[in-house]
């Protein structure tokens, strides 16, 4: 009978507190992480300091928000709810903001909870889903003229290669998988938006390959009802809408489920054929849904509060995490 060999393989050393190292390549002043204050403080041996970066930590909901920079969305937010249960596969929430209107710079910016009432941590935890939500910060106006506005997210696939990374991250830098070795899968996913991100959600849906349960527009159905095109000096009309787009996305993926709040005049023509081309199509995957005014308020707050009024109702009732 041979001798056994010995595995000479060195043992696989996980990092158990691993060092948020990555803290001079985030834009100042966004922190590594946010989180509640806790009885021995809300400082952490774990992020190095930054030459003028104050101390303690910004608070933030529970569980933690770590932010990541990620090449061309610096900062990337992404949040473990309370109790959450860092399952090696998990649901995730990837969230496009629209158009910034010089009202912020980065995503911790924008779910403070300071601008326009976007409370999106605390709306998870108010559901009690396990669930990360995962936001990148976007050019000025994703969605515009301007493609680069929207990041990786220009290109067909982007939201995989985007994940592919965010995944990395987290196995990487978030204790709960990093002391395991463990770079967590993805198991269901729900792409959602604001406003100008509107373009953003119809180019992922079409190519992404992760699993794609639900769709979540928020006063976002922009666009002509006809695209011109210029060929050889001459000018071509066609139908190409982003409403027939919606809907033959809509037919061929009925694995999707597809919920598009409005409530300003802009989106009311786009978002009402849709409803109307949904219910002579017979399509069961499809929701549209007004969301009114209340007395005095501006188209603006109109606007935002499409999105704040209806995100914490979509994620309590999600049925896919």
């Amino acid at each position: 009978m041979g001798q056994l060999i010995p595995d000479t393989k060195p043992p696989l050393t996980c990092n158990i507190i691993p060092t948020l190292d990555y803290l001079a390549q985030l834009p100042a002043p966004v922190p590594a992480l946010e989180r509640p204050p806790s009885a021995f403080g809300n400082t952490s041996l774990i992020i190095p300091k930054r030459h003028g970066n104050p101390h303690p930590l910004p608070d933030g909901p529970a569980e933690v928000t770590y932010y990541f920079p990620i090449k061309n969305c610096n900062p990337t937010g992404v949040f473990f709810p309370a109790r959450f249960s860092f399952p090696p596969a998990i649901d995730l929430i990837l969230y496009f903001h629209g158009f910034k209107l010089g009202e912020f710079r980065n995503i911790n910016e924008y779910w403070s909870g300071h601008l326009h009432d976007i409370q999106f941590r605390d709306d998870i935890n108010i559901s009690g889903k396990n669930v990360v939500l995962i936001a990148p910060t976007l050019g000025p106006r994703p969605g515009g003229a301007d493609s680069s506005d929207m990041g990786p997210f220009a290109n067909p696939k982007g939201g995989d290669q985007f994940l592919a990374e965010i995944v990395r991250w987290i196995g990487k830098y978030v204790p709960q998988y990093a002391s395991r070795c463990v770079t967590p899968s993805i198991r269901n996913v729900v792409l959602a938006g604001h406003s100008g991100a509107g373009v953003i959600l119809q180019k992922q849906a079409w190519s992404m390959e992760t699993p794609i349960k639900q769709i979540w527009g928020f006063d976002s159905m922009y666009g002509s009802e006809t695209k011109a095109e210029k060929e050889n000096k001459k000018i071509t009309f066609h139908v190409a809408s982003v409403v027939t787009d919606w809907l033959s996305l809509a037919t061929s993926r009925q694995d999707i489920t597809f919920f598009f709040h409005w409530g300003t005049s802009p989106l009311r023509d786009n978002e009402t054929k849709l409803a109307d081309l949904v219910k002579l199509s017979d399509l069961n995957n499809v929701t549209v849904a007004e969301t009114t005014a209340t007395k005095g308020q501006d188209s603006m707050a109109h606007h935002f509060a499409v999105l704040t009024s209806n995100f914490g109702v979509r994620v309590k009732n999600a049925k896919c995490f």
